[in-house]
Formats: C-alpha cells, sequence, structure tokens
C-alpha cells in the first residue's frame, strides 16, 4: 500500500529556483512529494487558508515582502505549519535568524541537493509534530492543575516558583509576570512567614505537612488559608507539591460557632439565647431574643401556640413528644427543632426542655439557641475534609500517570505500590511480594536517602543505564518505608569527566588561547593539535582529549598520566570511555557539556572531526559544533579542532571556519578568523 503523499506548498517568485527544486523533488527515491506553488506571500496565505500542506518552503525575497520579515509574517499567521527557509548563497545569517524565530531549517538554494532536501523536509515534519505533542502535553499539564480546587503550586527546595495554578493569580492578586519570579514565602509576612519557613523544613524532612497561616495579598489583605505540602520527585530532584485553601469564611463560622458557645455558657446572665415559658402549649414568657430569632414582636407572640411555628415537616412528632412528656413517660429533655421564622426561613434551633410551675399550674421553661449557622458549618467542614481526600486520590492518580517511574516498598523493602511508567520501564506487571533489592540489587539503602546509577538487564538480555533516587517515607518521626524514582538515561547521558590537571613542568607556556573560543588548526597531522593541547595541560590547564587515535598510544606518546581520553570507536572497550560516532547529538555532546560546565580555565582537544563526518550527515556535524560553540563561548574553557582541509568539501570546511577561529601559529596569543 502507498504511503500518503508529503503535501508541500513551495513560495518561490523565481522560475528558474521553483523548476530546480521541483525536479530535485522528482529525483528523491521512494518519496511522493505532492508540490504546490504561490509565488507571493499573499497568494502563499490564500493557499494555506483554502487547503492542508504538511510543510512549506519559503524563499524570503517574494514581491510583496523581503527578508526576515517574510518569515515572521507567514510563521506568525500559521504557527502549526512547519516552514523550511530558503535562502540565498549571501543571506545564511537571515536562515541562521529565522531558524531562531521558529523556522524547522534553512537552506542555501546555492547548495541544496535533492537527498538533503528531503532529509530537511521529513525533519521538519517531524521535529513540528513533537513540538505539537509536547505543547499539547503542557496544556493538559495546565489543565489538570487548574482543575484543582483551592491553589495548587511547585517549588524547589528553595522555595522558588515553578509551576502554579490560576487560582493563586486570583487569591493573591499578583500576574502571571509577576508570580514568576517570586519565592513561596513572598507570599506572607512577619510570623506567618516564618510559620511557612518552619512548614517548609518539615515538608523536605518528614515528606509531609500541614499548617495554616495568613497569606499576604498583593493589595495587602491578610487571607486565611490551610496548607498541605508534600515532598516529591521530579526528573531526579527534590521539589514540594503545595495545596491551600482559602478558609475566611470557614475561620468566620468557627469565630460564630465560638461566640455561640459563650453565649450559651452565660444564658442565664446574659440571657442571649431565646428563653419561653409554655403553659398548655402556649406562649406564656417570650424574651427579646426569641421574638427576634422567629422575626416577630414579643406582643405578637404572647398567648399563641408554640406548635403554630414548629416547621410542618417535624409538627406530629412534637406532638406526641409533648402528650408523653405530660403524662409522666421518659422523654428527651434537649433536642433539634425545626422553627419557622415570619418570613418562611427555617431556623435550625437546639432546645433544653426543663418542668417548673407558674401561677401554681405546671409549666414548661424552654431555652433555644438557634444553631442554623452551626449547622452550615459543620456541612462546610464536612465538605472541605471530602475535598481534602479527593485531592488526595487525585495526587494518587497523578502518580500513577506520571512520566517519572516510581516505586514505594515497606520497612522490609517489599514493593508496595508501582506506577504505570515504572511496570513499562522495567518490564513488570505483577510485584506482590517482590523485594526492591532483587530488581535493582543491594546497593540500595532502606535507611537513607541517595542517589546513583545502575546498568538494569532487560528480559532481552540487553542492559539500560537507569539513574536512581530514593528517599525515605516518614509519618511524623516514624519510618514507613522507601520511595523510589527512576530514569532510563541510555539517549542522553554523556560521561561525567571530572577535570583534572597534570603535574606542572617548569618552562615557559609556549602557547596562550583566549577563554571561550574554538580554534580550527588547518593541519593534515594531528601532532600540532596534540603539541598545543599538551602545552596547555602541561601548564596547570585541566584537559579533555576526545580522539580517534588509541588512548593508551596517546598517553604513551605525549606522557600524559591524569588526562582523561575519549576513544571515538564503535567498538566498546574494556575499561576505556569510548563513544560511538554516531552518537555524537547524545553521548559526545552531553560529555563534552558537562566537562565545559565543571572545568575550571580548561582546555578540550577535539581530534577526528573528519571521522565523525564520514559517519554522520555533515549538517549534523555542525550543529553539533555549533551547540558545544554556545556552551563554550559562556565559559572559561577553549576548545582545539585539527582538521585537513582537503579531506573536506570546501563548503562544508567553510562552513565549519564561521564558526571557529583559525588558529595561526605566528599569531597566537591575539587569534584572527
Amino acid at each position: 500500500m502507498n504511503e500518503k503523499p508529503i503535501k508541500i506548498l513551495l513560495i518561490e517568485d523565481n522560475p528558474g529556483d521553483s523548476r530546480l527544486i521541483k525536479e530535485m523533488l522528482k529525483e528523491v527515491k521512494g518519496n511522493t512529494f505532492d508540490v504546490e506553488q504561490a509565488e507571493s506571500l499573499k497568494d502563499a496565505f490564500e493557499h494555506i487558508e483554502e487547503h492542508y500542506y504538511d510543510v512549506v518552503l519559503s524563499d524570503l525575497g517574494l514581491p510583496d515582502s523581503w527578508g526576515l520579515d517574510t518569515f515572521v509574517r507567514l510563521h506568525d499567521k500559521f504557527p502549526r505549519i512547519p516552514i523550511i527557509v530558503l535562502t540565498g548563497l549571501n543571506d545564511e545569517t537571515t536562515g541562521t535568524e529565522a531558524v531562531r524565530y521558529g523556522a524547522q531549517d534553512y537552506l542555501n538554494k546555492g547548495q541544496v541537493e535533492a537527498d538533503l532536501l528531503s532529509k530537511a523536509i521529513k525533519y521538519a515534519i517531524e521535529r513540528k509534530k513533537v513540538e505539537e505533542d509536547l505543547r499539547m502535553e503542557k496544556s493538559f499539564s495546565d489543565n489538570v492543575i487548574n482543575s484543582l480546587p483551592g491553589i495548587f503550586y511547585l517549588f524547589d527546595n528553595k522555595g522558588q516558583l515553578l509551576r502554579w495554578n490560576e487560582n493563586v493569580e486570583k487569591i493573591s492578586g499578583y500576574s502571571n509576570e509577576e508570580i514568576d519570579n517570586m519565592n513561596i514565602l513572598d507570599f506572607f509576612n512577619g510570623d506567618n512567614k516564618t510559620v511557612m519557613a518552619q512548614e517548609l523544613q518539615e515538608v523536605f524532612s518528614k515528606g509531609e505537612a500541614t499548617t495554616e497561616a495568613n497569606l499576604t495579598s498583593k493589595a495587602g489583605k491578610d487571607i486565611p488559608h490551610f496548607f498541605t505540602g508534600l515532598r516529591t520527585v521530579i526528573s531526579d530532584r527534590l521539589y514540594l507539591v503545595g495545596m491551600g485553601m482559602d478558609i475566611t469564611e470557614i475561620k468566620r463560622m468557627e469565630k460564630a460557632l465560638r461566640e455561640s458557645e459563650e453565649k450559651y455558657r452565660n444564658l442565664v446572665e446574659r440571657a442571649s439565647d431565646g428563653i419561653i415559658i409554655l403553659q398548655e402549649g402556649r406562649f406564656k414568657f417570650v424574651n427579646s431574643r426569641m421574638a427576634d430569632m422567629l422575626g416577630f414582636e414579643i406582643s405578637e407572640l404572647v398567648d399563641k401556640e408554640f406548635i403554630e411555628y414548629v416547621s410542618p415537616n417535624v409538627r406530629d412528632a412534637v406532638r406526641v413528644a409533648n402528650e408523653r412528656r405530660h403524662a409522666g413517660e421518659e422523654v428527651p429533655n434537649q433536642f433539634e427543632l425545626e422553627l419557622t421564622r415570619k418570613d418562611g426561613e427555617i431556623l435550625c434551633i437546639d432546645v433544653n426542655v426543663g418542668a417548673i410551675e407558674r401561677e401554681g399550674k405546671p409549666a414548661d421553661l424552654i431555652f433555644l439557641r438557634d444553631i442554623t449557622e452551626k449547622k452550615e458549618a459543620e456541612k462546610e467542614l464536612l465538605m472541605y475534609r471530602q475535598s481534602l481526600e479527593e485531592r488526595t486520590v487525585m495526587l494518587e492518580k497523578l502518580i500513577e500517570e506520571s512520566p517519572v517511574a516510581t516505586i514505594s516498598t515497606d520497612l522490609k523493602g517489599t514493593i508496595s505500590t508501582m506506577n504505570k511508567s515504572a511496570k513499562k520501564l522495567l518490564e513488570m506487571t505483577e510485584y506482590k511480594d517482590v523485594s526492591i533489592k532483587s530488581i535493582l540489587g543491594d546497593v540500595v539503602d532502606l535507611e537513607s536517602t541517595d542517589n546513583f546509577s545502575l546498568d538494569y538487564s532487560k528480559r532481552d538480555g540487553s542492559k539500560i543505564p537507569l539513574d536512581v533516587s530514593t528517599a525515605v517515607l516518614i509519618d511524623g518521626e516514624e519510618k514507613k518505608g522507601l520511595i523510589v524514582t527512576l530514569k532510563d538515561i541510555s539517549e542522553i547521558s554523556g560521561f561525567m569527566i571530572k577535570p583534572v590537571e597534570e603535574e606542572r613542568i617548569e618552562t615557559e607556556m609556549e602557547y596562550e588561547l583566549d577563554q571561550g573560543d574554538m580554534f580550527i588548526l588547518n593541519d593534515d597531522s594531528p601532532d600540532t593539535g596534540f603539541k598545543i593541547f599538551v602545552d596547555l595541560v602541561k601548564h596547570g590547564k585541566p584537559g579533555l582529549c576526545i580522539s580517534r587515535l588509541n588512548p593508551a598510544k596517546i598517553k604513551k606518546r605525549y606522557q600524559l598520566e591524569k588526562t582523561p581520553i575519549v576513544w571515538l570507536t564503535r567498538k566498546e572497550v574494556e575499561d576505556e570511555n569510548c563513544i560511538h560516532p554516531n552518537d555524537l547529538i547524545t553521548k559526545l555532546q552531553s560529555t563534552l557539556n558537562n566537562f565545559i560546565n565543571e572545568a575550571e580555565d580548561g582546555v578540550i582537544l577535539l581530534d577526528g572531526l573528519e571521522y565523525l563526518v564520514t559517519q554522520n550527515d555533515f549538517d549534523m556535524v555542525l550543529k553539533f559544533i555549533q551547540a558545544i560553540n554556545d556552551d563554550l563561548m559562556v565559559s572559561s574553557s577553549r576548545l582545539i579542532t585539527p582538521i585537513d582541509s582537503e579531506a573536506l568539501d570546501p563548503r562544508d570546511y567553510h562552513s565549519l571556519r564561521k564558526e571557529m577561529i583559525e588558529f595561526k601559529e605566528k599569531k597566537i596569543n591575539l587569534p584572527v578568523q
């Protein structure tokens, strides 16, 4: 079955260039391209609005638009379509700028070939799909946290806010941009800041903590909040997940309840609750509080039957209870009752009944307390507890669905839970009675927090490197077990090269290379490059050698004892740091970045660039060099790469020279480009 053709919109007003590109696409074997053409930006807008295209190839010089502005207008109007910019021989700078503003790639029309064009189109489509997937994943994540009740935030061990939901902005009054630069403690003042700082320490030490503190809004208003903090691990680092709820109304209700209880205790002295005397079921005495509760004047109630103000729902039950009481039967003297106010509102009343005599006849002395607010408060508190339980369930669900492989164990190391990511990574479906040590080995310490790497053997016998983080689960002051997070680092991990210095020699240093620069040494022999490198490392600069040559021979030939050497080879050689040439963007780039970030005033020799070019697309090698240069320029190190210009296409060598400084021995203290 034939694959669906790739729909391409070519925006080009030059007939010769458009014909050349179309002919190139026809030459590509195994690929079907459906090309449509627009000769102006206005024409291109109409095409895209009416048709679907997988990718756009666009010249930057059009009749109605010119230069980088052409790409910006096209990208702003149709941000979801991958765009490859076509430039002239002298316009590579504009192409590079377009990539920085969102273009998937740029191609020089004078240098493009059919195979390169085909690969660029496929890579652009794939990269755009990855970008869209990441955008959708972030959108889904934002929707999840914005749907949580109350406030939600994620911050690091210093309290710096990393993620938050919309409720943080609504309650605090700060804008999204302002919150982006805030620490969690910036929301609190005075004693409340001290309370929250102590809670953060407790969360990191115990894994979870709750507290109440007043959050101060941007306008200076104190807002009572109930906070829950949880310790979690994301991408091998500890973070805090915080959840909070505005309890202003609950505090008001608690205050009302306290006041109500105080009134009840001082009922006789202050007569703040309703007090009535009933005789033969009629009001004989009514205090002002009781009249206010029912919404009547006292004179309107005297001699009226009490049963008339009882809610119809419970009148029959009240009549039966009164008849039994007056017949001498034992019935409760305290109960709850619903009364109907003059305006129809139903009140929930707490009733206490006592027997007295009035004018020589039996009567009932009744104390009535309005507990409507208390009932509402109890209802609110119940809903609040249910909300906490729901949030706990939601958090457990988030962990289960998390892309971070997570396992928990009991004190003996027996696995208690394992989320989906962990099952997939470890290829396990059942873990009942399985010990964590049977999976990861005795390196796991059940008593402490740790971080280490190991090789995990899969079912097919292959091994993958895992980054393992463990943390002790603590409830209060009692250890409950262990939480373990795993990460497959096989695709991104390079060597962590520790910068070391060689024994210094007591001679004058012959070469001096500026920090932050990448030097290209045009030489058909690597000896000059090694001569410069050895001179620097033997005068106190920590070095890293990347070479196609055997490390043992390098050490012997140049008398290097401590300097680390990475061998570019397809073989895995025991006791040597070997990197496959196709691991250019993963292990090799990561290894160099690790060294650049760690070394102080270091030097790198990258010997074997011709070998990397033969094993990879030149464009990939060029982008690798550009990426390393980005990190090198802001560091205190420098890099030397000897290369035989005769071994490369002149255009390729020219592209490399644009990224580096050409080393000239006669001007070593002031390299020129």
